[in-house]
């Protein structure tokens, strides 16, 4: 299943507020998105990202782990740039101490090729 529809302005504007390194309006956004229904799954994954920006492994993998394996990978698979920021939150998480073991599960799902992807 693709990402929910309607999800996509907010995954829009927080992908704008990482860019711009915008941490603190991107934490609140993706909270917001937390206590919506249809965009709790972007709102954990995005928080995820977030944490792990904030140099905050440990908050990162709580947020991963709550959102779907298949959720993550539809979303990295046909977003981009979604899938860039997954992949720092990687780097991050693993610079500031977090085990390779913690973040296996995430690296399989960035690093499997979805269908609109040819590795």
């Amino acid at each position: 299943a693709l990402p929910i529809y309607g999800t996509g302005a907010c995954m829009d504007l927080g992908l704008l507020y990482l860019s711009k390194h915008q941490l603190d309006d991107a934490e609140k956004l993706f909270q917001s998105c937390c206590n919506l229904e249809k965009a709790r799954d972007l709102g954990n994954l995005g928080l995820g990202i977030v944490y792990a920006l904030k140099d905050n492994p440990k908050e990162s993998l709580i947020y991963f782990k709550k959102p779907q394996a298949t959720y993550i990978a539809n979303t990295v698979n046909f977003n981009k740039d979604f899938a860039y920021w997954v992949k720092e939150a990687i780097f991050f998480n693993l610079k500031n101490g977090a085990s390779k073991a913690d973040l296996v599960f995430l690296e399989r799902i960035v690093d499997t090729p979805g269908p609109k992807l040819k590795k």
